[in-house]
């Protein structure tokens, strides 16, 4: 395989991979405002900036916690 298909292959790959986190992000963020209500800017920027082990911590912690709180940690400037 040449360096040019490798590059390409390794772009593809985090593409990929990229493509799916959004996909699992937007899941998330839809099941967290069906249960807590529409999401706050702090809320959704977390969930943009996760990588797929958070999301995936995180998704399986919205389906136990009583508040937003508890699955993305404090709001901003709340410490």
């Amino acid at each position: 395989m040449s360096i040019a298909e490798q590059l390409e292959r390794i772009g593809w790959e985090k593409g990929h991979m990229r493509g799916r986190e959004e996909g699992e992000a937007a899941v998330l963020a839809r099941s967290l405002s069906r249960r807590f209500g529409p999401l706050p800017e702090w809320a959704r920027e977390r969930l943009r900036r996760g990588d797929a082990a958070q999301l995936e911590t995180r998704a399986d912690a919205a389906l136990e916690v009583a508040s937003l709180e508890e699955v993305l940690g404090a709001p901003p400037g709340s410490h």
